[in-house]
């Protein structure tokens, strides 16, 4: 890599490439921290991406997460208390390519899958939606 250049600049090369390299794992220790920092709570085994922790989001005293580039759509009865909830990838390639949580019992719902006693449930085909409800239902966690 440095067999033309002099030594001096070998050296300096070198030191300029770990500079640059110190200051890259710099930026990503402090992206990591803050983070950390908006999502204080969470479980060490909480999901998170490249983008970091997944979001949370608490229902009934438990602790959901879903993905950052995922919508959360909270459905309410007329006393406006949340009686389930969605999530879905901000851009669905089918209708069905929701996870949902709550809202009936798994038998009164005739869903594909779905799992729990205010169950997590999809139709989709889609197998990052179908990655994503394993994720979610694995890490469900109880709020104290």
């Amino acid at each position: 890599m440095f067999k033309n250049l002099s030594h001096k600049k070998a050296f300096i090369a070198l030191f300029c490439l770990f500079v640059g390299l110190f200051i890259l794992n710099y930026i990503f220790v402090i992206r990591h921290a803050q983070n950390a920092k908006i999502h204080p709570n969470l479980p060490d085994s909480f999901p998170s991406d490249t983008s970091g922790p997944w979001q949370s989001y608490v229902w009934k005293d438990k602790l959901f997460g879903y993905p950052n580039d995922w919508t959360i759509e909270e459905n309410k009865n007329a006393n406006g208390e949340v009686v389930s909830f969605s999530v879905f990838p901000k851009e669905k390639k089918h209708a069905e390519d929701i996870v949902r949580i709550g809202g009936g019992t798994c038998a009164a719902l005739r869903a594909a899958l779905c799992i729990g006693n205010e169950p997590v449930y999809t139709n989709s085909k889609d197998g990052s939606v179908l990655i994503v409800y394993n994720t979610i239902i694995k890490h469900i966690t109880e709020v104290k």
